[in-house]
């Protein structure tokens, strides 16, 4: 996506991250530290509780200047702050138990990718497993809520899915193999029934909040390579 800085340019230290989960919902209520989506009304960490009522799958994705619509939950907090996500379908297709797959509303940390091209070995994976996901950011509640993904099998990216002009750049889909917490592939950050847009354009439904910035895909670009 050309232009909306999802490029893996794996040296650029200024690209942001979006940090995704997939997690089951505990049917129970926690207090103000859990919680709950809603449509209508601006959700805080004053009234949310664990409960499916209310959340449902975004607004399809469509103009490059139609904003993200759909629900959002509260989950963990980072820099001390409340993480609000998005919920991008309720029923995640990354996971064998019905699961959220979520995506962070706002820019949560600046860092670079890695020093190779290849998600499973990128210091961003190994960050999100072995920084980000921990106390104090998450309670143990909240990590045994979040299950690991399928292991997946990546397949061709077709303009069924994405637009032309990511089908050849980035090539094929990364899969997932176990992983709790994620980032976006191409194919998602362009899937309209997500909210977003499938253009490789600039456009509005895949702006963060929280600071201007680009933000890494899982997915490298075919035509990138590293520097020494």
């Amino acid at each position: 996506m050309k232009t909306s800085a999802i490029k893996h340019f794996t040296k650029t230290v200024s690209a942001t991250m979006s940090a995704v989960f997939a997690f089951t919902l505990i049917p129970m209520a926690l207090g103000q530290n859990a919680v709950i989506a809603a449509t209508a009304i601006t959700k805080d960490q004053s009234n949310t509780s664990l409960i499916v009522s209310g959340i449902d799958n975004p607004t399809s994705g469509g103009s490059t200047t139609s904003s993200w619509s759909g629900c959002y939950v509260y989950f963990g907090k980072y820099g001390g702050n409340p993480i609000k996500f998005r919920v991008l379908t309720k029923d995640s297709p990354h996971t064998s138990s019905a699961a959220l797959l979520l995506d962070s509303d706002a820019i949560l940390e600046t860092m670079a990718f890695g020093s190779t091209n290849n998600w499973s070995s990128s210091s961003v994976k190994a960050w999100l497993k072995d920084d980000f996901f921990k106390e104090p950011n998450f309670t143990q509640t909240e990590m045994a809520a979040v299950p690991a993904t399928k292991n997946e099998e990546p397949h061709v990216l077709t303009t069924a899915t994405v637009s032309s002009w990511s089908a050849v750049v980035y090539g094929s889909y990364v899969p997932l193999s176990g992983e709790q917490v994620f980032l976006l592939d191409a194919e998602e950050a362009s899937n309209s029934s997500y909210g977003y847009s499938v253009t490789d354009d600039p456009c509005a439904s895949r702006e963060k909040t929280g600071g201007y910035g680009s933000w890494w895909l899982r997915c490298a670009r075919a035509d990138n390579t590293i520097s020494p």
